[in-house]
C-alpha cells in the first residue's frame, strides 16, 4: 500500500472503483467496463434522439395527468391494436371500455387521439428507459448523479469514454489499484472521504498529509475551545496588540523614570563641599588627598579613613576578588549584595574574601562550562632555589 497511497493521483486506474468481488473472476471487471463503454457510446450516438424525451413528456403532461407516465405503454399499445382487430360489435364495446380507462388521465380524450397518445407514451418510456440506463451507469462508475431526463454533456461523455478505454488498457493493474480502493473505503467509513478525494487530486507525501490532517484537527479543537469561552470568543487581536504596545511604552517610561529617581536619590546622598569644610572630616580628608594627588597614602588607607563616606559616594563598586581583598578591610560595613559573574571561571578560594564582605550573594555562571585550570600558569622560582 505504501507505493500506491503516495501517488494515486497518477495511477492509470484513477476514478475506477474496484471491489474484492471484481478480483474473484478475471473477466468480471473487463466485462463491466466494456458494458459501461457500450452504454456511453450509445448515449453519444443517440443523444439527439434521447433529448426528445423531455419534449414528449411535456406534450403528454399538457393533456394528461402525470399518472399516465406510470402506465405500461407497451401493454396499452398492444391492447389497443388487438381491440382494433376485432369484429365490429366487440370492437365497439372494447373501444368504449378502453377509452373510459384513459379518461382517468385525460377526461377529454376521443378515439381519434388514442393512437397519438399511446405512441407518445410508448416512445417516451423507451427513451426514458435508455436514459435511466445511462444515468445508472454514470452514477455507478463515475459517481455522478443525474435526475429527470438529464444526460451528461458532450464533453463529459467524451471524458467518460476516454477513461473507460484507459481503464481497459491498464486492467492488468487492477489488483494494485484495489489496495487504494479498500483504503479509500475505510477512510470514507470513518467520515474522512474528503481526505481520500484530496489524495486523488494532488500528489502529496504521507508525512505532509499527516501533518496537514493533525493541523486541521488541532485547529478545529482550538476553534471549539475558543467558541466555548466567553473571554476567548470576544478576544480581538488588534485591541490586544494595542494593549501590548501601550504596556511596552509605559514600561520604557517607567524604566526611564526609575533611572532618574535612582540618580536623584544617589545624588542626594553626596555631601556638599564648601570652603569652610573641616579637614578632619571624611569629606575633608578625601578632598585634601584629591588636591595633592593622593601622595603618601594607599587606596587601602584611603578607604579605611572614609568608611562612612565611601558607600554614599560609590554605592555600587565593580572590582575583582583580588582587588576586594586588597583594598577593602573586613572591618568595614558590609555591602548589601555581592554579585559574581562568570563564576565558573573563578576558584572558590578567591571568592571567599568577597563573599565575607557582603550580606547576600548572587552567583551567576554556566554549570556546564569547564572550571578554571592552573595548567598554563607559571610559578616564580628564586635563583637560589633553582640551583
Amino acid at each position: 500500500m505504501t507505493s500506491i497511497t503516495g501517488t494515486p493521483s497518477k495511477h492509470p486506474l484513477l476514478g475506477l472503483n474496484i471491489e474484492e468481488n471484481d478480483l474473484a473472476d478475471a473477466n468480471r471487471l473487463p466485462l463491466r467496463i466494456k458494458y459501461t463503454t457500450d452504454i456511453i457510446r450509445r448515449a453519444e450516438e443517440n443523444k439527439t434522439k434521447l433529448l426528445e424525451a423531455a419534449h414528449i413528456k411535456a406534450e403528454l403532461l399538457r393533456d394528461c395527468k402525470d399518472g399516465v407516465l406510470a402506465q405500461n405503454g407497451e401493454a396499452l399499445y398492444n391492447e389497443w391494436r388487438a381491440i382494433k382487430a376485432k369484429w365490429f360489435l366487440p370492437r365497439f364495446f372494447a373501444k368504449r371500455t378502453f377509452i373510459k380507462k384513459l379518461k382517468q388521465f385525460n377526461s377529454l380524450i376521443i378515439e381519434q387521439e388514442v393512437d397519438a397518445l399511446l405512441s407518445n407514451l410508448l416512445n417516451y418510456q423507451l427513451l426514458h428507459k435508455e436514459i435511466t440506463t445511462i444515468q445508472d451507469a454514470v452514477r455507478t462508475v463515475f459517481a455522478v448523479n443525474l435526475d429527470g431526463e438529464n444526460l451528461p454533456s458532450d464533453d463529459a461523455l467524451k471524458r467518460y469514454t476516454s477513461s473507460l478505454d484507459n481503464w481497459l488498457k491498464h486492467i492488468d493493474r487492477a489488483r494494485d489499484w484495489y489496495q487504494w480502493c479498500a483504503y479509500k473505503k475505510e477512510l470514507e467509513n470513518e467520515g474522512l472521504g474528503v481526505i481520500a478525494h484530496y489524495i486523488e487530486q494532488v500528489e502529496i507525501s504521507a508525512e505532509q498529509l499527516k501533518d496537514a490532517f493533525f493541523k486541521r484537527i488541532f485547529r478545529n479543537i482550538a476553534s471549539e475551545k475558543i467558541a466555548s469561552s466567553p473571554i476567548l470568543r470576544t478576544f480581538e487581536g488588534a485591541i490586544f496588540d494595542e494593549t501590548i504596545s501601550r504596556y511596552q511604552q509605559l514600561t520604557e517610561e517607567f524604566q526611564l523614570l526609575s533611572q532618574k529617581e535612582l540618580y536623584a536619590r544617589l545624588a542626594s546622598n553626596i555631601p556638599h563641599v564648601t570652603e569652610s569644610i573641616d579637614n578632619s572630616s571624611p569629606i575633608g580628608f578625601l578632598n585634601r588627598n584629591i588636591a595633592n594627588g593622593g601622595r603618601g597614602i594607599s587606596l587601602r588607607d584611603l578607604f579605611d579613613n572614609i568608611t562612612t563616606l565611601l558607600p554614599r559616594l560609590c554605592p555600587c563598586m565593580l572590582m575583582s576578588p583580588m582587588s576586594v581583598a586588597q583594598f577593602l578591610a573586613l572591618s568595614q560595613s558590609k555591602f548589601d549584595l555581592v554579585i559574581f559573574d562568570e563564576a565558573s571561571q573563578m576558584p572558590t578560594s578567591e571568592a571567599v574574601g568577597a563573599i565575607a564582605r557582603g550580606k547576600s550573594v548572587i552567583v551567576v555562571g554556566d554549570p556546564k562550562q569547564m572550571p578554571p585550570t592552573s595548567f598554563f600558569s607559571s610559578t616564580s622560582v628564586g635563583e637560589d632555589e633553582a640551583t
